[in-house]
């Protein structure tokens, strides 16, 4: 965040600014209210800000039904490009409580049901369902304007089964293995 038409930065040395199309622009008292430092240090000042850059956090509150961590761990996204522009790939996990079904001992049913590709430039996002079972058909449906089943070409060789679900997999067999 930064006021506008200042010609200054406060915090950012060599005066830089952000020069993109995102963010919006308050005017006080909403400015005041996004942070109170700027009631004291601009108060008369319109900010500009950008809100949601953190990845993780802007995939959560579009897409709340998807894992962004497990057991405290953030699944592992990765760079991605097309020779033109870079993107970050996110495996898409569903996990599903398992504390009342029988036998599981309270462990979650975790599935892997594709993938998102977020523009690293201007934050668009595409999602790529890859199952066909019920979850996967459950995601389409409910995601259906932001879905696609093709992944393309250039990003086929780039994409790989999430490790965390390795891992849980692993503790599972290790759970119920006879």
């Amino acid at each position: 965040a930064y006021p506008v038409g200042s010609g200054r930065s406060a915090e950012v040395p060599g005066d830089a600014f952000y020069n993109g199309n995102g963010g919006v622009d308050m005017p006080p008292p909403i400015s005041w209210i996004f942070d109170s430092t700027f009631l004291v240090s601009f108060p008369s000042d319109t900010i500009h800000a950008l809100r949601y850059r953190d990845v993780y956090d802007r995939m959560e509150l579009l897409f709340p039904y998807f894992l962004y961590d497990i057991e405290g761990t953030p699944i592992d996204m990765y760079p991605v490009t097309d020779g033109e522009n870079t993107y970050w790939l996110m495996p898409l996990i569903i996990g599903l409580d398992g504390k009342n079904i029988a036998w599981s001992q309270g462990n979650p049913l975790l599935r892997h049901v594709g993938y998102s590709l977020i523009n690293i430039y201007d934050g668009s996002i595409q999602i790529y369902v890859t199952g066909d079972d019920f979850f996967s058909k459950l995601f389409k449906t409910i995601y259906g304007g932001y879905i696609e089943t093709e992944i393309p070409l250039w990003l086929q060789n780039q994409t790989r089964y999430p490790e965390e679900l390795f891992e849980w997999r692993i503790s599972m067999f290790n759970n119920y293995h006879v």
